[in-house]
């Protein structure tokens, strides 16, 4: 009779756990819950900051190869508008374009960047909802590279923006959904005054437009404005 016990061997007994088998899981779970708090702590946020200062570094030539804008001398425009909703952010531009200013206008955090590093601008409309902004570390980062910028910033209604945005040297804060009456009013006040800080905004009360008389928004902004009301 044929011996099948090379094909088949028989199986062995399993082997028993080593000792402190069960403390050695524990650390080992400890160990790897250590490692995952770090990358939260250090690993993501480093590499949230490398991307970052590449985008940072490489965005200038690529808003120049898409050619959108001139290679030479500094182009120079008063307003950059950064809002994520494009009807919006098409007319405020085309109500202060209205008045011969020059107007940028973009929905994307490293077009904003790239922007603000080639052109030289009186002021900024930037919204905290566009995708993949990182919100008010972002604002932060930008006031320590521009402090000459005057920010608009626009955001969820929350009362402690206001306060924020003023702590982070911002010209005003505005609640979204955006009025288009306060968003120009803080326009006039950028492009046509030397004001730093919302008056009005600096005493941590929300915009009313109570900083400027009545009318004279609408002989400023012109058939622009008097369409967006």
């Amino acid at each position: 009779m044929r011996d099948y016990r090379d094909i088949f061997p028989p199986l062995r007994p399993p082997r028993p756990e080593p000792p402190f088998y069960w403390l050695a899981r524990e650390r080992w779970e400890a160990l790897e819950r250590r490692i995952d708090q770090a990358r939260q702590l250090f690993v993501r946020p480093a590499r949230r900051w490398l991307r970052l200062q590449v985008a940072y570094h490489t965005e200038p030539l690529r808003l120049w190869y898409r050619g959108e804008i001139l290679s030479g001398r500094p182009p120079v425009a008063d307003l950059l508008i950064a809002i994520r909703e494009e009807r919006t952010r098409r007319e405020i531009a085309d109500a202060v374009q209205g008045e011969g200013f020059a107007v940028v206008t973009t929905d994307s955090p490293s077009a904003l960047l790239g922007h603000l590093q080639i052109t030289k601008f009186r002021g900024a409309v930037i919204d905290l909802e566009l995708r993949r902004f990182r919100g008010w570390p972002m604002i932060r980062w930008i006031r320590e590279r521009f402090p000459t910028l005057k920010l608009i910033v626009v955001g969820p209604r929350d009362p402690a923006n206001i306060h924020r945005a003023m702590r982070l040297g911002a010209f005003s804060y505005l609640d979204k959904p955006i009025d288009p009456s306060k968003l120009l009013t803080c326009i006039r006040n950028v492009l046509y005054t030397r004001i730093e800080v919302c008056p009005v905004e600096r005493l941590g009360m929300p915009c009313d437009r109570s900083c400027v008389p009545e009318g004279t928004d609408i002989q400023r902004f012109g058939q622009g404005y008097e369409e967006l009301r």
